[in-house]
């Protein structure tokens, strides 16, 4: 079927001319690009996708009204809208499909004109369509002359389409490559450079604010073990701003350790880490490390026996992420035993986190349990506190003056001098947790932690507590001996919809 010349348009009589074209906009069958038009003195020609479809739905809804027995699907040419002429990507885009549809003889119909994508993702000279643009069944077949006119309206030389996360083991991405001949893309983040091919690998921007705090931790002269790679997300940090000494970085996706091998030329940090291609429970050194990044959710745990084993015989720091549920916890939790993570509800490993399922809240949400929080400025600018511990030492930064920063009030167990690590526990066997069990001294008077997660705060302690006995036991199947582990801080890194945190727990290690 060949279009009209012009522009498809119904026409009406002027006092329903904004009724019904609010309703054809309604039906998605309204030409928003052309402005509305008056023809002689009673009637107003209404740009339309489609003549017929437009005749059809107004009649249809209006039945019994006399005005539409009079409707006639006309052509003429009609002044472009003044949101046209913004200029905006996706106007553009959709003026140049419609001029490639009438040169082809194709109608662009309501079904394909929802199609055409309000939003993509930039990197660099290649743009990231969504799922759900430009879909097969819906487009006539135009060859590359379709992925050339999106490249052109949006600026960029190569053109991809994501689908779901693959459900392989590596949560490999599933993209298309529509235009270009590669598909290797470079992003900067923090300063630090990360190339990967869009086709093989992904990058998580949902966990920023974890690799910013690594960044500012103080890795000299030590040695880190992280323990699902990548393609460098936590591996470079380490390296470029917390100035690890070495990294032993492990990765069982041989296309993101590729990229990883890439990255780490890109910021020329290469002969500062060693990368371990395969399982790591098979390929991870032993007993180097001053501390283990265990970077996997929905959980870590099956990488808890590798990651104390890859810890140094005199201990060291274990940073644990998880995924935990925020709701009311089972009984046998509350009683303090340990049962599965699928019954206990403390993590949810049916989680992932694919973008489908993801609902990013405010990522500055945080709870710092070291030992020294400081003055009034937040808990933001008191993190120094907790960078400057150095695993090998067992020291940290110390606010000068001399109070404690936690101070529990919680009965028989109330104390004015408390470690972090014993407020911690006073907290964790209360039955039911109150906020008042944490205060802190700022040098004047007592005041009550502050955070956006308090409700959440106790679901995410006691999950760490859980882990405690579970990491003590794997070490002493090791060693043969005793060991003792303390919690030194809790990081809040996202959160999902419904009700489930992505947090991290690090925890220090010791023989006792």
């Amino acid at each position: 079927m060949t279009e009209l010349s012009g522009t498809s348009a119904v026409l009406v009589w002027k006092k329903d001319a904004q009724l019904f074209r609010k309703s054809l906009e309604a039906s998605g069958v309204w030409d928003g690009s052309r402005r509305l038009k008056c023809v002689g003195p009673n009637q107003v020609a209404i740009p339309v996708l489609d003549g017929a479809t437009a005749k059809k739905l107004l009649e249809d809804r209006w039945p019994q009204r006399n005005e539409c027995m009079g409707i006639e699907v006309i052509s003429l040419d009609l002044p472009a809208s003044k949101t046209s002429l913004l200029k905006q990507p996706h106007g553009i885009l959709v003026e140049n499909i419609r001029t490639l549809m009438e040169k082809s003889n194709i109608v662009l119909t309501p079904d394909m004109l929802k199609t055409i994508p309000k939003h993509w993702q930039i990197h660099g000279d290649l743009i990231l369509l969504p799922s759900g643009a430009f879909p097969e069944s819906k487009w006539p077949d135009t060859g590359s002359q379709l992925w050339n006119i999106v490249a052109k309206a949006l600026g960029c030389q190569r053109v991809a389409r994501k689908h779901a996360i693959a459900s392989d083991g590596f949560r490999s991405p599933q993209v298309d490559l529509l235009l270009g001949d590669s598909a290797w893309v470079e992003h900067i983040d923090n300063g630090i450079k990360y190339s990967y091919d869009m086709t093989q690998c992904m990058f998580s921007c949902g966990n920023v604010t974890e690799k910013m705090r690594v960044a500012q931790f103080d890795c000299r002269g030590e040695t880190v073990v992280d323990l699902y790679a990548g393609i460098g997300y936590f591996t470079l940090p380490f390296l470029v701003h917390a100035h690890a000494q070495m990294v032993h970085a492990c990765e069982w996706n041989p296309a993101a350790a590729e990229s990883l091998r890439r990255n780490l030329a890109l910021n020329g940090v290469t002969e500062k880490c060693v990368v371990h291609e395969g399982d790591n429970r098979k390929i991870c050194p032993k007993g180097i490390a001053d501390r283990v990044n265990l970077g996997l959710i929905p959980s870590s745990e099956p990488g808890w026996p590798v990651a104390c084993a890859a810890l140094k015989p005199e201990g060291g720091l274990l940073h644990i992420h998880g995924n935990v549920t925020t709701i009311e916890p089972s009984t046998a939790i509350l009683q303090g035993e340990r049962n599965s993570a699928n019954a206990s509800g403390i993590y949810d490993s049916s989680e992932s986190e694919s973008e489908s399922n993801l609902t990013e809240h405010n990522c500055e949400r945080e709870l710092n349990v070291l030992s020294s929080l400081g003055n009034d400025r937040g808990l933001a600018e008191n993190r120094p506190n907790l960078h400057n511990f150095s695993p090998r030492t067992g020291d940290s930064c110390d606010t000068g003056d001399g109070l404690s920063p936690f101070v529990s009030t919680s009965g028989a167990d109330a104390q004015d001098d408390m470690s972090p690590a014993e407020a911690i526990r006073v907290c964790s066997k209360s039955e039911h947790w109150n906020e008042e069990d944490y205060v802190r001294t700022d040098g004047t008077s007592r005041q009550l932690l502050k955070t956006a997660c308090k409700a959440a705060f106790p679901y995410w302690l006691k999950w760490a507590e859980q882990s405690r006995p579970v990491i003590e036991e794997i070490f002493y199947t090791i060693y043969k001996k005793s060991w003792r582990t303390e919690i030194h801080h809790i990081e809040h890194v996202k959160s999902y919809a419904p009700h489930v945190d992505h947090i991290v727990v690090d925890l220090l290690c010791r023989p006792k």
